[in-house]
């Protein structure tokens, strides 16, 4: 499994399912909303949306 987290925000779903050894998107989507509440189309963009903010706060 990668490791790497450099640049999760740029795959697509369909890959990192791929990666972490699943072999259909819908039961990793089930599996990720039951443990973290929220779908991993959200999720991911929450969290680019976070790493937006941490990067303009660290440039100003």
């Amino acid at each position: 499994m990668n490791t790497d987290r450099s640049n999760t925000t740029e795959l697509t779903m369909a890959v990192i399912t791929i990666r972490i050894d699943y072999d259909h998107t819908y039961p990793f989507f089930r599996f990720f909303k039951s443990i973290s509440g929220s779908s991993p189309g959200k999720y991911k963009k929450a969290l680019t949306r976070r790493l937006i903010v941490q990067f303009t706060k660290r440039t100003l």
